[in-house]
Formats: C-alpha cells, sequence, structure tokens
C-alpha cells in the first residue's frame, strides 16, 4: 500500500482525486441495530427480521454529490460518478449562470451501467458556451444495479448459481434482491426462498433438470472506489493515541456516512487461510473463521476425493461452506485451504469537516481487521432463507 503524505490546505477536490488515483474497490455494508433489541441490550435469537443478530444488513444505494466541476463537450456532460440517478442543480459562477435541469436528459454512455447528461434545451447561455468554460453540478448517483439473465446453472436441490457474475473479470458482485426465477423450458415460476452471493434459492418441486434453460431477476451493486492504508509503527508513534486501536484507515467522500460497526471489504485483494471441521453426516453447513471467502483451494481428508466447487459444494452466506445433497462431502474430519477478501471494521470516525469556503472534506475512519474483533464473528454471515441484507 502507499503511504500518503496528506497535507491540512489539500482542497477537497485534490483529497476527492487522491481517493480516485490510490483508491481501491471495496464492499461497504452498513448495519442498523434491530428494533427486537431490547433497553438491556438483550436480542431475540428467534427474531425473523434480523435472525437473532441484533442488526440488520443493507447498503446505501444512492449518494450525492455537491458542487463538482464537470468535464462538458458539446450538448454532453460526463459527471466523475455514474450511473447518474437524478439532476439537482448545473450552474456556472463567473458570470452567475444556472441552467434549467427540465432541459437536460440522463442518457446510456459506453456500458450498460455508464451514463452522461446531455442538453435537449435551446438556451442561448447553453448554445455560447465554450469549452475552457468551468460548469458546475450537483446530483445524485446509484451503485443498486438490476439485472435480468440466463445466463444461470442449475445446481440441483433448488439452486441457481449466476454465471459470469464479476466486475471488469476482477472480482464477484453480490445479489441484494433476488425478484424471481423462472424455468424457461417448462413455464413455471418458483417460489423463491433467498439468495446469497450468486446463487439465488427456490423452493424444488421436482422437475428440475440441470439442461432445461433458466432466467432470473435480480439486483447487485456496483462497488465504491475508497483510499485504505494500513497503520505502521511510525504512524502510531506520529499520530499518537488517536490511532492506536486500529489495523488501518480509510479515506472516504464526505457523502459516505460510514458508522461505527459497519464492515468494509476489500474487493481486489485476497489472502489464504486453512481451517480443519468436523463433518457431521446430518450436518451440511460449517461456518469458516473468515468472513468474505472467495473460493476453497483444496479439501483434503482421508478419502482424498477431489471435492469441486458446484457439485460438491458451494460458498454460500459469504463464509459458509454448504455441501450440496447430490454431490459427496467428507466423513468425519476435513482440512480446508480458502481464500478470502480481507475485511474491516469501522470502530472510529472523524466529524465532518468544512473549508472555509463551506465546502465538505472526505472523512477519514479508523478500521479493524473483521478477523480480530472477537464478538463481531458471531452470526455476522446472514442466513439463507431471508437473504442477508434487509429489504
Amino acid at each position: 500500500m502507499p503511504e500518503f503524505n496528506i497535507k491540512a490546505d489539500l482542497t477537497p477536490a485534490n483529497f476527492d482525486n487522491l481517493i480516485e488515483r490510490h483508491g481501491q474497490y471495496v464492499r461497504w455494508i452498513r448495519r442498523q441495530a434491530c428494533y427486537c433489541v431490547t433497553d438491556s441490550g438483550r436480542v431475540d435469537p428467534h427474531h425473523k427480521e434480523c435472525e437473532g443478530r441484533g442488526w440488520i444488513a443493507d447498503i446505501q444505494r444512492t449518494f450525492d454529490v455537491e458542487g463538482e466541476v464537470v468535464k462538458h463537450a458539446g450538448n454532453f456532460l460526463f459527471p466523475k460518478k455514474t450511473p447518474v440517478e437524478k439532476i439537482k442543480r448545473i450552474y456556472r459562477k463567473q458570470p452567475f449562470v444556472e441552467y434549467d435541469v427540465n432541459d437536460v436528459a440522463i442518457v446510456p454512455y459506453k456500458c450498460k451501467e455508464g451514463t452522461v447528461i446531455k442538453y435537449v434545451g435551446t438556451e442561448d447561455s447553453w448554445n455560447t458556451l465554450s469549452a475552457h468554460q468551468t460548469l458546475y453540478i450537483d446530483y445524485d448517483y446509484t451503485i443498486s444495479q438490476s439485472k435480468k439473465t440466463q445466463d444461470v446453472t442449475y445446481l440441483g436441490s433448488g439452486i441457481l448459481e449466476v454465471n459470469n457474475f464479476n466486475f471488469d473479470s476482477k472480482f464477484e458482485h453480490e445479489i441484494l434482491n433476488a425478484y424471481y426465477a423462472k424455468n424457461v423450458t417448462t413455464g413455471e415460476t418458483m417460489i423463491l426462498t433467498g439468495f446469497s452471493g450468486k446463487y439465488v434459492f427456490f423452493k424444488a418441486i421436482g422437475n428440475e433438470n440441470p439442461a432445461h434453460t433458466w432466467e432470473i431477476s435480480i439486483e447487485y451493486a456496483l462497488p465504491h472506489t475508497l483510499a485504505i492504508q494500513g497503520e505502521i509503527l511510525r504512524m502510531k508513534r506520529d499520530v499518537g493515541i488517536v490511532m492506536m486501536e486500529g489495523d488501518a484507515f480509510i479515506t472516504v467522500p464526505y457523502n459516505f456516512y460510514i458508522g461505527n460497526g459497519d464492515v468494509i471489504t476489500a474487493l481486489v485483494a485476497e489472502e489464504r487461510d486453512s481451517q480443519v471441521i468436523q463433518v457431521d453426516p446430518a450436518i451440511n453447513e460449517y461456518e469458516l473463521k473468515q468472513f468474505d471467502v472467495t473460493r476453497v483451494l483444496n479439501i483434503e481428508d482421508e478419502t482424498n476425493h477431489d471435492y469441486k466447487s458446484g457439485v460438491d459444494y458451494i460458498i454460500t452466506k459469504r463464509n459458509v461452506l454448504k455441501f450440496l445433497p447430490d454431490g459427496i462431502k467428507p466423513n468425519g474430519k476435513a482440512s480446508l485451504l480458502f481464500l478470502y477478501h480481507p475485511t474491516y471494521t469501522s470502530i472510529k470516525g472523524t466529524p465532518q469537516l468544512r473549508t472555509p469556503e463551506n465546502e465538505r472534506f472526505p472523512k477519514r475512519l479508523e478500521l479493524k481487521l473483521w478477523a480480530k474483533t472477537g464478538s463481531e464473528r458471531k452470526n455476522l454471515s446472514g442466513n439463507m432463507e431471508t437473504g442477508f441484507y434487509h429489504g
């Protein structure tokens, strides 16, 4: 990780550029206390809303951007964030000119997730705008995406796997919601029971076949680009007690309201770990000790069977090894070798600051490795029947 020598005189725009240049792809899960928690802090272990976790997992789907200096050419504006969901304001400062947002339209650009803003009005002030004049924009953008696809594989036992479900071949997306699953061959719409990772679960009725054509409709989220830096001894010495508790810190834009206990996963980085499990013939699911397991490299037991993903097992609920009913599973002890994305929990943040020009600075938060947070590990992986995310 590069070391960021951040100076106090940097402008908000410089901070944003720093994040864009040096940031990495992350997934941010925000946590909210469940209403089943009592005044004394006790959690209802049978509560359906949170499945006994005591908190609800969700993501912030829409973000606001204020005063961005936007690139423009001809009748097109090119916001830094995309896809744009709502245009709030377009203006110049010197001389001050404000344009009517009803005269612009959000149009697709280059890829299915990309958008630009096209001017469709007839105002003379826009037509005389030259390329060197500075234009500012306030808008909302979203990371939520919808996908309807038949590129799925039926694994049996009411499990559908979404194929080619990745971001630029770097890491896999994660399903936030599943709307329907249909057996196109038979014309039957299935009853959904849940979703997790790249899998959709439904109630099997007995006539399903891997050769059938399937169609699903799901929601997923694009990743964030944020700047994570590991803490080193010199930083802890220089900064002092402010950063003595954490393993890293993260620099985030002003419109990211990350709170204590939120979960940050570095999506491009991968680490290796191993674990021994005791396999019970009556139990098919086994929780692994890391939060976001990407794939199992090897399962070793006394049978020397070559266990295969999608045939004998899948990874679901982020860190649960689930053996499939039609596959083979170990008998007794088994050693697992797997890869996982490093995951952190937020433990401390700085207050929101503004410059003398009333522009908002990005924020820096302290993070702790999830594997070191003890009680955070309990039931953090969610539940298959309801899906991990709320709503």
